[in-house]
């Protein structure tokens, strides 16, 4: 239903945009003050007509969501090309990001561009949550499994495989909570308390995560900050940053 709304739509608002642009030819004719009374309005028009371009694209990306196309990549250098690329745009907002990655994390079969945009999201959506500025924390860190290191050996007395571990990124706001009642909704598609928002950034993330085998949570309290982690599960021994 959303790709056939979003391909309803988008072909008027490309309409509206070329007329748009016809107008604004239009309008070079017209005496100045007139002029500038009208390209006011134009660009009102306009405006709006990016919002909801915006919008059209969220729901696009949610609907044709492919599957992960999974490789060996480590997610020390990920991180830190994620922090590069938003560092700018939280200093904007005065909000600081510090990124902690544990030494010696496992590698992971990940998509590195949909970690990419899950964490994006997550980030962003915790920028959101602190207007007046704050601190953002992305910390990874791998998760030992239940019984590791202990209870190895088998009842027949053969060592048994070492079970399964996990990596978990954590990303923690100092930002303003979310209510309970909000909280069991967060991850549904198009639920948002944000004006203007589509409700689709953790819908995705949430998403990245279930393609990849994960699990993607969130606790909070209001005025008390947020956290979400994403847990991704350890498929290769082979270790690094």
């Amino acid at each position: 239903m959303s790709a056939k709304v979003s391909h309803e739509v988008r072909n008027p608002l490309s309409s509206i945009s070329l007329n748009v642009e016809l107008l604004e030819d239009e309008l070079a004719s017209l005496p100045e003050a007139r002029r500038a009374e009208a390209g006011n309005l134009i660009r009102a028009i306009r405006s709006q007509v990016d919002v909801l371009g915006v919008v059209t694209e969220g729901y696009l990306r949610f609907a044709r969501l492919p599957k992960p196309k999974l490789e060996v990549a480590s997610l020390g250098p990920l991180l830190q090309e994620l922090a590069d690329f938003v560092r700018e745009e939280l200093r904007a907002r005065k909000v600081q990001l510090v990124v902690e990655v544990q030494l010696g994390l496992p590698r992971l079969r990940v998509d590195p561009g949909q970690i990419r945009q899950a964490l994006l999201n997550l980030v962003r959506n915790a920028a959101e949550a602190m207007p007046d500025g704050g601190i953002i924390r992305l910390d990874a860190r791998t998760l030992a499994a239940e019984g590791e290191g202990a209870g190895e050996q088998s009842s027949a007395g053969a060592r048994s495989i070492a079970p399964l571990r996990s990596v978990e990124i954590a990303v923690i706001d100092t930002g303003v909570g979310i209510a309970p009642e909000d909280l069991r909704q967060i991850f549904e598609p198009f639920f948002t308390r944000k004006e203007g928002g589509t409700g689709l950034g953790l819908a995705i993330s949430r998403e990245i995560a279930v393609g990849h085998g994960a699990t993607l949570t969130c606790g909070s309290s209001p005025g008390q900050g947020t956290t979400f982690r994403l847990t991704l599960p350890v498929s290769e021994t082979e270790t690094g940053r």
